[in-house]
């Protein structure tokens, strides 16, 4: 296992691919700045960070936790825009239903003169006194 950090690696491996940062950080639709953090530790690598680090034939053991070659030739299909909007659409349908759920919950609690809620949309709730 070598000692440098996982932040190290990643300026390494970018090296190693003949990347400048800045390329990088648009791969990674980032600003360079906001790349630059990532290299020095500043900043967490995203999970789609890593995918795409992956995908372009990191090693993420290497990558991790400094074991193994720094590449391999396995690679996996990040998924396609179709499978990312279906699953934010899922995602933005459960969070609907939460506020639904929060909906009726403050109504029904305007209903016991808990509270008041001129419009259960808003954020504002005015207590009764």
């Amino acid at each position: 296992m070598d000692e440098k950090t996982v932040f190290e690696r990643l300026k390494e491996f970018r090296q190693q691919k003949k990347i400048t940062a800045k390329d990088m950080a648009e791969f990674l639709s980032k600003d360079y700045s906001g790349y630059l953090l990532c290299e020095h530790g500043k900043r967490n690598l995203q999970l789609d960070d890593i995918l795409f680090l992956f995908n372009m034939g990191c090693n993420l053991n290497w990558l991790i936790a400094g074991e193994g070659p720094m590449e391999w030739d396995e690679k996996i299909v990040p998924p396609s825009e179709n499978e990312v909007i279906k699953s934010q659409a899922r995602s933005l349908e459960s969070q609907g239903k939460s506020l639904e759920s929060l909906a009726k919950s403050i109504e029904n609690l305007s209903k016991n003169k808990t509270i008041k809620c001129s419009n259960i949309n808003c954020n504002l709730l005015e207590i009764n006194q």
